[in-house]
């Protein structure tokens, strides 16, 4: 895209029908990690921390990745019903496609984990040869998945048993081919392997290059990385030296202990290191935590206490006692919300350093080898600065005489007094406006602050 094409970026999270949507995903995935103990010991971090992201940042890819590997996990672990008579016979077509989608989990983990590693923390593909080799083992694993879906054998754990059988695939694909008799699984599961740890190791090349944020962001993702690697590798060695190892399982419970590290240290990284903002989640959280207990507490409360009242007077059955409750539960939520929130920002939430955070974006923006892309830049520090300042909206536009305006947007629209710093630069000014700011928020040094990142930001 040209540098002269004017860009606006508005918010970035889920809206509201998008959210139910992926918190519906989420809850699915721990329904079904429910059906096994396995399952929901993985389900829960991973579909849960991924849910959080997916809604704040949706175009990323981590947050996707992590829901899709709690449904894999559990999908993995789970046991269906149905019989082995009954798979011999031809099961009917949801327990068909149930015993698929957990033969195909087992692999579509590995694939996962392969390409979270390499999206860390950007949530992109590398670009580059490097960005060649990235897409070339998302197609392999791809097909490993499609593979490993349509083969003529697949393996379930029946309700009725405690360990995998090997079953007719009910919707296997050309089952007479001679490819099958190959043993493709043995085949082409070692390069994901390889993939896998070569993923792992992109982390810790780029964990030695990084700085400030981004390292401490990579130092805890590839950590749980290392760990999934060698438990993995662990796992494969043992069960292939020790006899009946695999059988057994043992081999299998470093990997079982390392698997949830991974979104709880990509947690970590994000409470820590503020990562996708995710702190105003984590605040959002509590609020409405505390908020659906005391009121479902409170409700549980009056409509006891209205229908032994009501109960007196017009007699029983009648559902007076609940229209009363949820007229006083609806009037109450409002206030109630508002003293949780200021309760909750009083304990919980960061004091934060609006100079402090704008000196790191302009370290950041001056640390760069490259030269930065500008739209992106200027994104960045709309949303640096409506941040610092805790403002409800922010816009820059940087005006050439030579060239288009451009403009950038986040948050709100911006209406009342708005703080405004403007920028001369060589054929070009450059205009930040923040609306909402507290007003004890905006002082000199802020101010000087300010100008210094706008420059720097439209000097790239």
């Amino acid at each position: 895209m040209p540098d002269t094409e004017p860009h606006e970026a508005g918010p970035t999270g889920l809206r509201w029908p998008g959210r139910l949507v992926v918190l519906a995903g989420a809850l699915g995935a721990i329904a079904v990690g429910a059906t096994s103990g396995f399952g929901l010991i993985f389900a829960i971090p991973y579909a849960s921390i991924g849910a959080l992201l997916a809604i704040r940042r949706p175009r990323t890819w981590i947050g996707w990745i992590l829901l899709l590997m709690g449904w894999a996990h559990a999908l993995a672990a789970a046991s269906i019903g149905g019989t082995e008579a009954e798979f011999a016979a031809g099961p009917p077509l949801p327990l068909a496609v149930a015993a698929v989608a957990t033969a195909a989990a087992g692999t579509a983990v590995f694939v996962c984990y392969t390409f979270l590693a390499i999206v860390f923390p950007s949530g992109r593909l590398p670009g580059g040869r490097w960005g060649w080799v990235a897409r070339s083992a998302l197609v392999y694993g791809l097909v490993m998945v499609v593979l490993a879906a349509t083969a003529p054998t697949i393996q379930v754990t029946l309700s009725n048993d405690s360990q995998a059988i090997d079953v007719a695939n009910p919707l296997s694909v050309a089952s007479g081919l001679p490819i099958w008799t190959l043993g493709l699984g043995d085949i082409l599961f070692p390069p994901l392997v390889i993939f896998m740890a070569g993923a792992a190791v992109s982390l810790f090349v780029r964990l030695r290059r990084a700085e400030g944020i981004e390292h401490q962001q990579l130092r805890w993702i590839s950590v749980a990385t290392l760990l999934v690697v060698a438990a993995v590798l662990l796992g494969l060695v043992l069960s292939t030296v020790v006899p009946g190892a695999n059988e057994s399982g043992l081999v299998w419970i470093p990997a079982i202990l390392a698997f949830p590290t991974v979104p709880i240290a990509i947690g970590v990284a994000v409470l820590r290191y503020r990562l996708y903002d995710i702190d105003t989640i984590v605040n959002r959280a509590i609020v409405y935590g505390l908020l659906t207990s005391i009121l479902a507490g409170a409700s549980a409360a009056l409509i006891g206490i209205f229908e032994r009242i009501f109960q007196g007077v017009i007699g029983p059955g009648s559902d007076a006692s609940i229209i009363l409750t949820t007229l006083l539960v609806v009037t109450a939520f409002n206030p109630v919300k508002n003293r949780l929130q200021a309760l909750v920002d009083r304990r919980f939430k960061e004091v934060r350093d609006p100079v402090a955070d704008l000196a790191a974006f302009e370290a950041e923006v001056r640390g760069g080898i490259a030269r930065p892309d500008r739209q992106r830049v200027l994104r960045h520090l709309v949303e640096v600065a409506m941040n610092a300042l805790a403002a409800t909206g922010a816009a820059v536009t940087l005006d050439g005489s030579s060239a288009p305006a451009w403009t950038v947007t986040s948050g709100k629209p911006i209406t009342g007094e708005p703080i405004v710093v403007t920028a001369a630069l060589a054929g070009a000014t450059a205009e930040l406006r923040l609306g909402g700011v507290p007003a004890p928020r905006a002082g000199d040094a802020l101010q000087a602050a300010l100008v210094t990142a706008l420059e720097e930001t439209s000097a790239s």
